[in-house]
């Protein structure tokens, strides 16, 4: 199985109890397997996991693993974004506030967005213009 889900022994992280609920959950509805590793009682599994928390060097339990998609999931989050990630889809960029609760990925602030509107703007052809200012169009009705 490509999937893969780096956890601690239940009872010792709230959070890793509440994902592996959601984990059993998604596991029965897609009909699929994750793997589990602990990795308090499995040094292996430490190893690996620390082979993957290289990358992105959260060091945060629990984590999810897509070995073919290769996106991490990192601490406790819904149900819909780790049955998208089981079935190895691309998963949006999350962003943390203050507390460092995840929320949804917003862009910075509208301002550069409009700068970047205008830099797309100069690179379109005529008919791409066209098509991009018709969507728009149909966006605001």
């Amino acid at each position: 199985t490509p999937l893969i889900f780096f956890k601690v022994p239940k009872g010792t992280s709230a959070e890793c109890d509440e994902m592996e609920k959601v984990i059993s959950s998604v596991e029965k509805e897609l009909k699929t397997k994750v793997q589990r590793f602990d990795i308090l009682r499995d040094r292996y599994a430490r190893n690996l996991y620390e082979k993957i928390d290289e990358i992105e060097f959260v060091g945060k339990v629990p984590l999810l693993y897509h070995r073919e998609s290769r996106q991490t999931v990192y601490g406790l989050d819904s149900k819909s974004r780790v049955k998208a990630w089981a079935k190895g889809r691309w998963l949006s960029p999350k962003m943390a506030d203050e507390r460092g609760i995840s929320k949804k990925f917003v862009p910075d602030e509208e301002e550069n967005m409009e700068q970047t509107d205008e830099f797309v703007e100069e690179e379109l052809t005529d008919l791409q213009q066209r098509g991009r200012e018709k969507m728009l169009e149909r966006l605001e009705q």
